[in-house]
């Protein structure tokens, strides 16, 4: 299991890119949410370059309540 700062707890990232990308990125938004819910930040800003991320923000929203 990852450790995470303390200081995140609670946190929001407000300018995070990730896969899907034309350019490599270290994680998928998937794995970036799982980060994200493990370290217990409030939230993530989703970025890119090529386009809207609005359709990733909603899906994984979503998905993740369940």
């Amino acid at each position: 299991m990852t450790e995470f700062h303390p200081l995140l707890k609670g946190a929001i990232e407000l300018h995070r890119h990730s896969y899907p990308s034309i350019f490599p990125r270290s994680q998928t938004d998937w794995e970036l949410i799982e980060d994200v819910k493990a370290s217990g930040m409030a939230g993530v800003v989703l970025k890119s370059h090529e386009g809207q991320t609005v359709d990733r923000a909603a899906l994984i929203r979503l998905t993740s309540k369940r």
